[in-house]
């Protein structure tokens, strides 16, 4: 089940994108040969699994590093797009209680279809040496009934000669700055003015000029409270806007998406999309199913 957009915890987020560390990982995994077959469930099949490819090499490095991380999903997955290495809260994000049940599978068997197909499609274009993803905004919604923003970078696994052998990445989740920081007060203003007139075609650079800053200043700044850009904040505030009213109302889509700021709705519907990975109306659907169990839940006291 999926959850509505929250507000984000405030915690400290730590800041990691792909780079030697996983890419040491992950070139681990594929060393001396490539995962080929697929795994079953369970704690030995996972071992087995494994074994084929990492019976000369020990454990994975990096992996249990990871494990430590609760604000960041990392995976490792082979050309076929199976997972080959996770962290504990990937599993515990898709309301699984061990890695064995997620080694072997691909993001079509866990995920919602429409989701899991979403993440399948960035894969492959990684995977056939396409671009790697960088700093990619996603509105994760899990198994496990929560929704967060996310940060998400994929990288292709090469071998010393340049072939692919897999694929790998994080999410990192994105966390709300202090409203009492000096930071955030110089930007308060044009912050409300974003919050206020979301619906209204805003441009960057008159943003920028509200704030006294150029737009190199202006983005920066919005970084470093929100690490995102300036224009993925507005696409965030835009999107989460969109989120609540298809929920908990019965407005029409194209009414919801130009009140959000796009010019139409297949505008409105191709963002929505590439950021929740799910259309406005199957987003709407599902929603609205969880505040119907919400509800019954919360009159017999579950």
């Amino acid at each position: 089940m999926l959850s509505l957009p929250c507000s984000i915890t405030r915690r400290s987020c730590v800041i990691l994108k792909p780079g030697p560390l996983i890419q040491a990982t992950a070139r681990v995994i594929f060393l001396r040969q490539q995962v080929c077959g697929r795994a079953g469930s369970g704690v030995a099949d996972l071992s087995e699994y494994r074994r084929r490819f990492l019976r000369s090499v020990g454990p994975v490095v990096g992996e249990s590093l990871f494990d430590t991380i609760p604000d960041m999903v990392f995976f490792v997955k082979d050309t076929g797009g199976r997972y080959v290495s996770v962290n504990r809260t990937l599993v515990e994000r898709c309301g699984l209680s061990d890695k064995g049940e997620l080694i072997g599978r691909t993001a079509a068997e866990v995920f919602p279809r429409e989701l899991g197909d979403a993440f399948l499609l960035q894969d492959r274009k990684v995977l056939s040496g396409g671009p790697g993803i960088r700093d990619h905004l996603e509105l994760h919604l899990s198994i496990s009934r929560r929704a967060t923003w996310c940060l998400t970078n994929k990288e292709a696994v090469r071998t010393a000669s340049g072939e692919i052998v897999g694929i790998c990445g994080i999410s990192r989740d994105l966390h709300a700055p202090a409203s009492q920081g000096k930071e955030y007060r110089a930007l308060a203003k044009v912050l409300d003015f974003i919050h206020t007139n979301f619906g209204e075609p805003l441009r960057l650079p008159k943003l920028a000029e509200m704030s006294g800053l150029s737009l190199y200043q202006f983005d920066q700044r919005i970084r470093q409270l929100f690490q995102l850009s300036a224009g993925q904040y507005l696409v965030k505030t835009r999107i989460d806007a969109a989120c609540q009213r298809l929920a908990k109302s019965n407005e029409s889509i194209a009414a919801i998406g130009i009140d959000c700021g796009y010019s139409d709705q297949p505008a409105f519907s191709r963002q929505f999309k590439q950021v929740v990975g799910l259309s406005p109306k199957v987003y709407r659907e599902k929603a609205k199913v969880q505040i119907s169990e919400s509800g019954i839940r919360d009159r017999h006291g579950i």
